[in-house]
């Protein structure tokens, strides 16, 4: 039995739309590069000591024109030689700098197109035998920076940025992992939240990974792991913040970058650009983009084995495919009406739309034989919007600069929809009827915050009340086939309606010191939340209303040579979701069911914290965390033997302990090769406590990303990485196989700081990989396993425009809606 996607056979528009500006892009790649970089001119020469002539390394060599304007910075190699290559003609400055040396400037004039290389030869620096009041050294912009409370990683500091997109590139942030299906961890879990420049935003908010996927690196500046949330964050977040800012360069005039990729077999085309603009007071920043991400037909197969006085087992063989279309956008708008006021909105959509097909044979038996069986063919359809929208108002102080208020007021909404339909043939002794289920569900949120910030003596003193109103809405309708009419008529007793309104009221303070290389950070944060759950259909309601006091602190060490020690406490609570509040019943697989529990109540966890950062030609950064958790809601899976059904929802029953090492670090070995590498190890215990799946389990997770990149020349780079996920757990009763990736790619600068062309290989060697999911409970035990697509290619062209040259004003406080995990 076959079932045929809808989408097998309509034309992609958005395919020929990117491959049409492609091969535009590529024309003007090879038109550019010919006319600019012919002949090539370049500057060679080598740097020793004046008195020892032992040659200098990390010389910073800065090439100015004639105009003072900076064109390129580079540093000597260990024997003191330096090439700069693919110039322009013209008039130039080689200004060499070093800590400890006289600075000296060498003119060069590359005109001659007979002898385009100019070789300066043997330059000798003296030393510099008095102090000096100001050295200024224009170097190698550092990839990873450490503060107090976050780690940094400076995507643009990374050539591979121009290969990859944003969730590829999360595998070599620190703390960052992605598993085997794409899903984002930090520090080995999915509980964080995801922030655009420091904020909440609807391109986010539903599925980040289809927007981050679909995201090019090329277009983000750094991405930051919030790993100590201060207290001016909302209390959820049991792993932290993963905050993705985007350009918020200098800005007079306007610049932008646009990125169109294609992706095999497994994905599909795609485009992304981001543009920043200043007039006058006006400044405006914008980031969008769109993707198609298609998953060509794949197998799976789900084994269970019961136990007791009636043993059985249950097998279901299947396939599936699925088309996914997605787009995403946003801006920021800021007006500076006066040098003390400022006012920005900000407004973010996304949207998706996905059609899948699935087929599968199920069979049940026991000791005696057969008892059920049948073929199933599946329809599903799944749509999903949301938008985002935000004002805020800044006033700052005229006595002192670094003192402000600012009132903010955000709102959030999206939809999802989901349809199924089931059909059934092949029957044995399997009666029931064909089936739909439709699930409608909604959510809205309004935002209302105040903040003050007033620096006291060398205190940074902050204080701020915050309001958050939300409504849930799911209708959910069970259609069961009438074989007489032919129609699918609702099926009252599988169907409900269902309201959930949450309101969060918190106020906070918080303090930071600085003293010498101290510094210090403590604060506190009060929430109050009532809950209001209403089941329209069935006339019932759950009312929850708690408060709960959430203390932070961190402090951190300025050591000599660029170290500095970290330590620090957390105490955050995590509220659940919609997702996992959600009571619908999905029914797509008859023997296996899902669905959420309204009654969950928040889990709160403690983290004590670790942490140490060298920067330097060698950068590396180690972390040992310690964190308990109680209450966890865990995903329990309980087998029915009446019916031979397994049915999966959220409790408050688990507990766990973890202990986590990081480490991550990068090395330049030579100016053209470099080497990075990420990892953790977590020894993991977390255990049922109550409840008919009653189980404990502990284990050693670990996940490890290394990479290495070689600078050719003339405008070449290779970059090959090698990526380690182990075996882990999800809960008590579910285990989840490891995987071994790899990558290999390969990009061609046409333009400097232009124009771009990347090719990728992912797992070149491994074209499917076997996902293998593992669930033991109360009298069973299952596995389910899917074969995938592993191996892919993609090619990707960047493009980047435009100049800038002042600042756009941010506001420096705006709302933050953290308080909910994903």
């Amino acid at each position: 039995m076959t079932c045929k996607h809808p989408l097998m056979n309509k034309p992609t528009s958005l395919r020929i739309v990117v491959l049409v500006a492609f091969v535009t892009l590529w024309t003007c790649a090879f038109t550019s590069y010919g006319q600019t970089l012919v002949p090539t001119y370049k500057v060679s020469g080598q740097i020793a000591d004046s008195a020892t002539r032992k040659p200098l390394e990390f010389v910073t060599l800065t090439l100015m024109a004639d105009s003072h304007k900076t064109i390129r910075a580079d540093y000597s190699k260990p024997d003191g030689s330096f090439v700069l290559a693919s110039l322009k003609p013209g008039s130039y400055s080689v200004v060499l700098t070093m800590v400890g040396y006289r600075t000296y400037t060498v003119p060069v004039m590359l005109a001659d197109t007979a002898h385009p290389a100019v070789d300066l030869g043997l330059i000798a620096l003296r030393s510099q035998a008095v102090g000096l009041s100001e050295v200024i050294v224009k170097a190698a912009k550092p990839v990873i920076r450490q503060e107090i409370d976050r780690i940094a990683y400076d995507l643009q500091a990374d050539p591979d940025s121009k290969v990859y997109n944003v969730l590829e590139m999360m595998r070599k942030v620190p703390f960052l992992s992605v598993d085997a299906q794409e899903n984002i961890l930090l520090k080995g879990g999915s509980n964080y939240r995801i922030f655009i420049n420091s904020k909440p935003s609807g391109m986010l908010e539903r599925n980040p990974r289809d927007v981050l996927r679909s995201m090019p690196a090329s277009t983000i500046e750094r991405i930051e792991v919030i790993t100590n949330p201060p207290a001016r964050y909302d209390a959820e977040g049991l792993a932290g913040i993963i905050n993705i800012i985007t350009f918020r360069q200098p800005a007079s005039g306007y610049k932008g970058s646009v990125n169109l990729s294609e992706r095999f077999p497994v994905g599909g085309p795609g485009i992304g650009g981001s543009l920043s603009a200043q007039l006058g007071k006006l400044g405006l920043s914008v980031i969008g983009g769109g993707s198609l991400y298609n998953t060509p037909r794949t197998s799976n197969t789900l084994d269970r084995l019961s136990s007791g006085n009636a043993p059985t087992q249950l097998t279901q063989t299947g396939s599936s495919l699925s088309d996914k279309r997605s787009g995403y956008m946003g801006y920021e708008l800021s007006y500076e009406l006066s040098d003390r006021q400022l006012i920005s909105s900000q407004f973010n959509l996304n949207g998706s739309r996905t059609t899948g097909a699935a087929n599968q044979h199920s069979a049940l038996s026991d000791q005696t034989g057969l008892l059920q069986a049948y073929d199933l063919a599946s329809n599903q359809l799944l749509t999903g919007n949301s938008v985002s929208a935000s004002l805020n108002y800044q006033l700052g102080f005229k006595a002192d600069k670094d003192r402000f208020l600012t009132l903010s007021y955000r709102y959030y909404a999206y939809g999802d929809q989901q349809q199924d339909q089931i059909a059934f043939a092949n029957r044995e002794q399997y009666v029931q009827p064909d089936y739909r289920q439709d699930n409608d569900q909604r959510f809205a949120e309004q935002s209302f915050q105040f903040d003050y910030v007033s620096p006291i003596k060398k205190v940074n003193a902050e204080l701020g009340l915050k309001a958050i109103l939300r409504q849930n809405n799911s209708d959910f309708t069970y259609r069961s086939l009438n074989p007489a009419s032919g129609t699918f008529e609702p099926n009252a007793d599988l169907s409900n309606r269902y309201n959930y309104d949450q309101n969060v009221l918190s106020a906070y303070t918080a303090y930071q010191y600085n003293l010498g290389n101290w510094n210090l950070r403590m604060g506190v944060r009060a929430e109050q939340t009532l809950i209001d759950a209403d089941f329209t259909s069935t006339s019932s309601r759950v009312n929850q209303q708690y408060t709960n006091l959430i203390p932070s602190l961190a402090v951190s060490r300025k050591l000599e040579n660029n170290r500095i020690i970290k330590l620090g406490w957390v105490h955050q609570i995590r509220r659940p979701n919609i997702q996992r509040l959600n009571p619908f019943v999905d029914r797509s697989n008859p023997n296996v069911e899902t669905s959420g529990n309204p009654n969950l109540r928040p889990s709160a966890f403690n983290r004590l914290q670790l942490g140490y950062g060298l920067s330097g030609k060698f950068s590396v950064n180690m972390g040992l965390d310690y964190t308990f958790v109680r209450g966890f809601d865990l995903l329990i899976t309980i087998l029915d033997p009446a019916t031979n059904i397994s049915r999966s929802t959220y409790e408050n029953t688990g507990r766990g302990d973890a202990l986590d090492y990081s480490l991550s670090g990068r090395y330049p070995v030579s100016k053209n090769w470099d080497i990075s590498f990420n990892g953790m190890f977590t020894y993991f215990w977390s255990a049922v406590v109550s409840g008919p799946s009653q189980a404990s389990t502990q284990m050693v997770q670990y996940f490890m990303t290394a990479s290495s990149g070689y600078r050719f020349e003339k405008g070449w780079r290779a970059n090959a990485s090698l990526n380690l996920v182990s075996a882990s757990i999800r809960s008590p009763q579910e285990k989840v196989n490891g995987l071994v990736g790899s990558s290999v790619s390969v990009t061609k600068t046409f333009i400097p700081d232009k124009l771009s062309f990347s090719a990728l290989v992912n797992n070149p060697f491994t074209p499917f990989r076997t996902n293998r999911i593992e669930t033991v409970g109360a009298g069973f035990a299952q596995v389910r396993t899917s074969r995938d697509y592993f191996r892919s290619f993609s090619v990707s062209l960047n493009y980047n425009f435009g100049k800038l040259t002042e600042t756009i004003q941010k506001n420096k406080r705006e709302i933050k809606n953290d308080d909910l995990a994903r």
